[in-house]
């Protein structure tokens, strides 16, 4: 029943993010090109796609500790979705380039509000039916948003429409979008109550060295990064793509992107589970011995014979003390876990 549960509210995330990508990606085929109509130059162009990106990944950590200090996650969550929403059918009204690069800007710091919040809301589905194919089914679904609000715009711009018309019509799933959030509020209030084993809380201490390479990683990846609104200005200025099929070159990426969210989800769960059970097999204290393939790091346990066990009586007792600390760390956050649950459902009885 849980598991339904979970998968119904991955599914209603997924189709809010279906129409929020439709918004805002079908606006950002074209935020190039627009900003050069209106007298922006190549520079300008490129340092606001570079400051909208600057904010929508800076504010992030902002808006996590914000939610998780007040628990109020759905009400961060329509902030965001209100001005990532609202900000790109403005882009229509937008005479001068100052206030359609305002307008970026503030649509890229919506998403920054609201994404870590729905990205926690939706780990706690994730441990109940699966990480990988929780957040593949929900990039899935964003990434087909985002290429058919760039095909739409596309076809608005055949249909000699201009950029204030495509802005204009994206309107339409930003109000979807925001309708179908409402819903999704209505009918899954806690998110949290969808975690298998609810409670279940982990103890970090350090961040593991792999982290660090990994998050290094992504930070030259990004350096190296060129926004399509500067490669879309490109193409208009240079006279080497016709204006209608500028974003069509975003749709194709997006859908590439769209392609290979859910196959790659899979095999991330695949790959986990059974690292998992290779972990717990190899912990089994009446395994043969061969198939004991952990070494030295395999955990001890207290009834081995004086002759193979190895520690200390100072190291079996400082494990021991790691041990009780960890405990009382649970127990610790377990109870606060159930005061706030208490103190919502209080307030809501209200």
């Amino acid at each position: 029943m849980k598991n339904r549960s979970a998968f119904s509210f991955v599914l209603i995330i997924g189709i809010v993010n279906l129409f929020a990508d439709l918004t805002y990606e079908g606006a950002r085929g074209i935020v190039g090109p627009f900003l050069g109509s209106l007298g922006a130059s190549a520079a300008i162009v490129g340092f606001v796609a570079g400051f909208g990106e600057l904010m929508g990944y800076a504010l992030r950590s902002v808006s996590g500790y914000f939610a998780d200090k007040t628990h109020k996650y759905w009400a961060v969550a329509f902030t965001g979705y209100a001005i990532n929403m609202l900000a790109v059918p403005a882009l229509a009204l937008a005479g001068q380039w100052p206030v359609a690069a305002g307008l970026v800007v503030a649509e890229r710091t919506g998403r920054a509000i609201r994404k870590p919040v729905v990205e926690a809301m939706l780990s706690h589905a994730g441990r109940s039916i699966g990480a990988g194919w929780v957040f593949g089914l929900n990039e899935a679904l964003d990434q087909a948003g985002a290429t058919i609000g760039p095909l739409v715009v596309a076809l608005i711009l055949y249909l000699n429409g201009g950029y204030r018309t495509g802005f204009g019509v994206l309107l339409i799933p930003a109000l979807l979008c925001l309708g179908i959030l409402v819903v999704a509020r209505r009918l899954h209030p806690r998110p949290h109550e969808l975690e298998e084993g609810n409670g279940h809380t982990f103890v970090t201490t350090n961040l593991a060295r792999r982290y660090w390479i990994y998050l290094g990683a992504g930070t030259l990846l990004a350096a190296g990064f060129a926004d399509f609104a500067l490669i879309g200005f490109h193409f208009h200025k240079a006279n080497t793509v016709a204006g209608n099929l500028i974003p069509v070159f975003y749709a194709v990426a997006m859908a590439s992107s769209a392609l290979a969210s859910i196959p790659l989800g899979r095999l991330f769960d695949s790959a986990f589970y059974r690292e998992q059970e290779a972990l717990d097999f190899s912990m089994d204290p009446y395994a043969k011995p061969k198939e004991r393939k952990v070494g030295a790091q395999r955990p001890k346990i207290t009834h081995l014979p004086k002759s193979i066990e190895t520690r200390t009586r100072r190291e079996r007792q400082a494990e021991k003390q790691a041990v009780a600390a960890e405990r009382r760390a649970i127990k610790k956050s377990a109870r606060r876990h159930l005061k706030r649950q208490l103190l919502e459902e209080l307030k809501e009885s209200e």
